[in-house]
């Protein structure tokens, strides 16, 4: 079925991912014209509007849309694999982007917290917060003098930190510039090794509290195993860097497993960077994102943390 308005709608969006846009616009324009409101169509046209001067033409049409969908949502078979909540949800989000582009800021915000309302059904998980809590207590200035430290020499890793929206991708782009170092993008391996260290040292207790029955070889294998993820994104370079933000939390681990390496926390405005969080698209994992009271604790205890790490070993980490 070429000519369906879900295979349309997403042909054109990948168009627009790779700037074709007049041609991604050739194909949606028919069901503009005509007055067919598809949620596909909706969407490719809100994000090829942005390369022309049709913001407002697409604003009508999504909120059209919008007015129609539940109507096409039971006549039309490929579109009702999705929840009308799923795709409405997503046009909210195109439409703030749109009201903002044109300077529209409370319409803009308003579809922004509709889009954020759909989404934000774990607002009271609070498992990130916690987890700071935990880093606290266990990596304790007595902790990290006694602990068993890597005995392997690097300073290969450098780590870039933040709150997600706060210059990690910038920062690691303009140290990639530079001909020793190579960027390496988003790792989850940190993240995966202090999640089986409770296996790996045979304890009953979840990390971090497992900890106190870190032993020599397994801070070693760990800065091992993760020293052959770095070998594998370039072998020869001095450098390499990940800028999984939110490694901020696993600062301790990263210290006693590379004691020689580098780590930049990246700093922005409070305000900017929880607003700019609220205006992006996140996964259900950042359970946090979707509402601003909890964005609000959610950033007050990740400074906590950050306080806590610049009190055990602040010189070793560079603010930007």
């Amino acid at each position: 079925r070429p000519n369906h308005p879900a295979y349309i709608g997403s042909k054109a969006t990948l168009l627009e991912k790779v700037g074709r846009f007049d041609e991604g616009l050739e194909l949606v324009r028919p069901f503009i014209k005509d007055k067919q409101y598809f949620p596909a169509i909706a969407t490719a046209f809100a994000k090829l509007s942005r390369h022309s001067k049709e913001a407002e033409t697409a604003i009508q049409y999504i909120e059209s849309t919008l007015a129609t969908s539940r109507e096409l949502k039971n006549r039309d078979t490929i579109d009702a694999s999705l929840s009308a909540a799923s795709f409405e949800s997503n046009l909210h989000f195109e439409l703030a982007k749109l009201y903002d582009r044109l300077g529209n800021y409370d319409e803009a915000f308003m579809h922004y917290r509709k889009y954020n309302d759909s989404v934000g059904d774990s607002i009271g998980d609070r498992d990130f917060e916690d987890n700071f809590d935990k880093m606290q207590k266990v990596f304790t200035s007595q902790f990290m003098a006694t602990a068993p430290a890597s005995t392997i020499v690097t300073e290969k890793p450098v780590f870039i930190v933040g709150m997600p929206r706060s210059g990690t991708t910038l920062t690691e782009q303009i140290l990639a510039s530079h001909p020793a170092v190579v960027g390496g993008g988003e790792l989850s391996d940190i993240k995966s090794i202090a999640d089986h260290l409770p296996v790996i040292l045979h304890s009953k207790h979840p990390y971090p509290e497992c900890l106190s029955e870190l032993t020599q070889s397994a801070v070693d294998n760990a800065a091992k195993r993760y020293l052959n993820t770095l070998n594998e994104i370039s072998s020869s370079a001095p450098h390499v860097t990940d800028k999984m933000p939110h490694n901020f939390a696993q600062l301790g681990l990263i210290r006693l497993m590379f004691p020689e390496a580098k780590i930049i926390h990246c700093v922005r405005n409070p305000i900017d960077n929880c607003l700019s969080i609220f205006f992006s698209q996140f996964n259900k994992a950042h359970t946090y994102a979707a509402d601003l009271n909890r964005l609000g604790e959610h950033y007050t205890a990740y400074t906590r943390l950050m306080d806590h790490w610049n009190s055990l070993f602040g010189e070793h980490i560079l603010e930007h």
